[in-house]
């Protein structure tokens, strides 16, 4: 019986993977809102819909969905079927997200012609992320999933200061959380601490920043908010899934 567990830690490990792929998304947005400041004072014409970082983002959520897409034709399907079928639906999702992203579906033709409100979209897309979830949790739990529920973390919560939470509110929220995480990862399971402490020191760093940046009043303060957390929500997302489908395309080859 062939076993459809993919090797690990291909590339590298998966609390470097989370680093890089945080450090790498941020450094990007600071280089972008820089520019933006020495050279315009309109924060939307380079953070908003059909901007520089919206159109970049909808190039990663084109990569994301043709690598799966492309990478599940090239799994052998008696190998991994489940890593076949995951990676199909996976690029399926991605790629509603990137029209739903470019041609902003959501916002405007789904309530303009079909009295559809946007929120009903969320929660039928949060449903069906959640299954691909559920059915696949197994061959999830094999790969670097830690990026994963870094990308899902960030684009909730940039839903979520869509009108729906004021972004000082989850700003507090993920910072009481943060703390009872350090505090349940030290007393219970020290491993763990030490493991993800690059993670819980960049965490920590980029909430404060948060914290400042809304508290400072500055025009723009809440729009750069959403749109920072959805822009590294999309890259974490991509980030994830490249390194994903090419863990499990070898893994197909391997045990031919």
């Amino acid at each position: 019986m062939t076993s459809e567990k993919p090797k690990q830690n291909i590339l590298m490990k998966p609390i470097w993977h989370l680093g890089g792929t945080f450090i790498l998304s941020v450094f990007v947005l600071i280089i972008i809102i820089s520019v933006n400041l020495l050279f315009t004072d309109r924060i939307p014409l380079v953070t908003g819909d059909g901007s520089f970082l919206s159109n970049v983002g909808i190039i990663l959520w084109c990569v994301s969905a043709t690598v799966c897409l492309f990478a599940s034709m090239l799994i052998v399907d008696n190998k991994l079927p489940q890593a076949r079928h995951f990676l199909m639906c996976s690029g399926l999702l991605t790629a509603y997200l990137l029209f739903d992203d470019f041609f902003e579906l959501h916002e405007r033709y789904f309530p303009m012609f079909f009295n559809i409100d946007e929120k009903i979209i969320y929660i039928i897309l949060g449903i069906a992320t959640s299954t691909i979830i559920i059915k696949y949790r197994q061959l999830i739990l094999r790969t670097h999933y830690i990026v994963m529920l870094m990308s899902l973390g960030f684009l909730a919560i940039s839903i979520a200061s869509d009108g729906i939470l004021n972004p000082i509110e989850i700003v507090y929220g993920m910072l009481v959380l943060v703390v009872l995480s350090i505090i349940y990862m030290y007393v219970l399971h020290r491993y763990l601490f030490k493991e993800y402490l690059l993670m819980v020191f960049l965490m920590s760093i980029g909430l404060c920043i948060a914290y400042i940046t809304l508290q400072s009043n500055a025009e723009y303060s809440e729009y750069i908010f959403e749109e920072s957390a959805k822009w590294i929500g999309i890259a974490s997302w991509c980030s994830y899934y490249v390194h994903t489908a090419y863990q499990l395309v070898i893994d197909s080859f391997s045990n031919q």
